[in-house]
C-alpha cells in the first residue's frame, strides 16, 4: 500500500472521530513526499490539513539521532 493511501485513510479517521491531530509522520523523504503529493518545495508541507513529518529524510535522522 502506498503511503498516500494510508494518509488518506488516517485523514478520514480524523475527519470522522475529530481528535486533536494536527501532525502526521509518514516513513519517506520529504523530497519523495512533495513529488508525489505534488506540493511546491516553497509550500509548506500539509495534506489535507495534517502538517507532514517526514522520517525518511536524513534531516530528520540527524537532528533525531541518539547519542
Amino acid at each position: 500500500m502506498s503511503f498516500i493511501k494510508t494518509l488518506d485513510r488516517f485523514c478520514d479517521y480524523v475527519e470522522v472521530s475529530r481528535p486533536s491531530i494536527k501532525d502526521a509522520v509518514i516513513s519517506v523523504t520529504e523530497r519523495h513526499a512533495r513529488n508525489t503529493l505534488k506540493i511546491k518545495k516553497k509550500d509548506p508541507l500539509v495534506y489535507r490539513g495534517l502538517t507532514l513529518k517526514c522520517i525518511g529524510s536524513q534531516r530528520w535522522r540527524n537532528d533525531h539521532q541518539q547519542q
